[in-house]
């Protein structure tokens, strides 16, 4: 009885969701507000994990996340439900700022060898932090790569099916799969390091 039920919701947000998109495509305010409350807190948490937990960051992308949704409205195709499709706009905007924050900090190590300066600091504060990263789960899931991130965000967190995530993602259901059972097994370790770690400094 609860399966149907929350079947039942979850066509009835789809359809919601698709009348608003369809008034959306004509200019219509109201409706691009009505989305924009629904999901901006599912889209503001799912980058803030993503773009390791920098509040700025994540309120810049998602406010470049629902701009694009408003932009590209007519684009939409109803073969993926409109959640699917922001947050795989999400998800995309995501990458493209890790890899242009990755970017900046390969130029600024370089910069630093190129002085001779900063290598001893660098190990230090890559050593502090390491320690402050597994204090909690939240830090300890930011250890994973992204990929593996962004599918245990989905799953487990969003809710996402594995074939609505394959969507997201853009790869086949099995790599979902194959993704989804490797980061719960590299989360498990990584947390049963951490504690291990944690048992040997205060035995000391």
């Amino acid at each position: 009885m609860e399966g149907k039920r929350a079947r039942s919701c979850m066509q009835t947000d789809i359809q919601r969701d698709r009348a608003w998109l369809a008034r959306i495509r004509k200019g219509d305010q109201e409706s691009f507000k009505q989305l924009y409350a629904t999901y901006r807190p599912r889209i503001y948490g799912y980058l803030w994990l993503q773009l390791g937990k920098d509040p700025y960051k994540a309120e810049e992308i998602t406010q470049d996340v629902f701009l694009s949704v408003w932009r590209n409205a007519h684009t939409y195709r109803a073969e993926a439900s409109v959640a699917t499709r922001i947050f795989s706009i999400a998800h995309y905007q995501a990458l493209n700022a890790r890899r242009s924050q990755h970017d900046h900090q390969e130029s600024l190590l370089t910069e630093e060898s190129a002085d001779g300066e900063g290598q001893e600091t660098l190990s230090t504060s890559s050593h502090e932090n390491a320690i402050l990263d597994m204090l909690t789960l939240s830090e300890v899931f930011q250890r994973l790569s992204a990929q593996h991130q962004a599918v245990l965000n989905l799953v487990c967190l969003q809710g996402f099916s594995l074939a609505e995530v394959a969507r997201i993602l853009n790869v086949p259901v099995g790599t979902v799969k194959s993704r989804v059972n490797y980061a719960r097994r590299a989360l498990l370790a990584l947390l049963r390091q951490n504690r291990e770690e944690g048992a040997n400094i205060y035995g000391q």
